[in-house]
């Protein structure tokens, strides 16, 4: 299911998906790892990976209204002052 945190505001969207679970985190990450290099696809030192979460964790830019909406499921919002 595709998935989508957005601030209008500061015109910020970070989209991901939750299509599929994994036994554990390790073999999360060794997908995300796999999917990056064939891909070929350059990580640069502000690469992070989160597992457990539906898009991994957003870095807020800014304050105001967030709002997260997941694909056959619903939206939530969330406003950061």
């Amino acid at each position: 299911m595709k998935t989508n945190i957005s601030n209008k505001k500061i015109n910020q969207s970070v989209s991901g998906n939750t299509n599929t679970v994994y036994i554990n985190p390790l073999n999360s990450l060794r997908f995300v790892l796999n999917k990056v290099k064939k891909d070929k696809i350059n990580l640069n030192k502000d690469f992070w990976v989160f597992t457990g979460s539906s898009v991994g964790v957003v870095p807020i830019k800014g304050k105001g209204l967030y709002t997260g909406k997941v694909d056959k499921l619903g939206s939530v919002k969330a406003f950061i002052r």
